[in-house]
């Protein structure tokens, strides 16, 4: 696995797939969206998921210092 790999969260084309399936579920119900949306869309959720991956990431260094402290 390569280590400078970015993580798949952070991925516009895996966000991508998942809305434009959600968006060919919705269809069924009435729910349109067009091709501009869903890009939008995808867009907009890997612009919020980038900084909670951060987060996240000091959280988890806090507390694996914290708990190597105790050790």
């Amino acid at each position: 696995m390569d280590p400078t790999a970015k993580p798949w969260w952070q991925s516009v084309t895996v966000w991508g797939v998942v809305i434009a399936a959600l968006s060919g579920l919705l269809g069924r119900y009435g729910v349109d969206l067009a091709p501009e949306d869903e890009k939008a869309l995808a867009a907009a959720i890997v612009a919020v998921l980038m900084p909670l991956g951060l987060l996240w990431g000091v959280i988890q260094a806090i507390w694996g210092r914290a708990r190597a402290r105790r050790r």
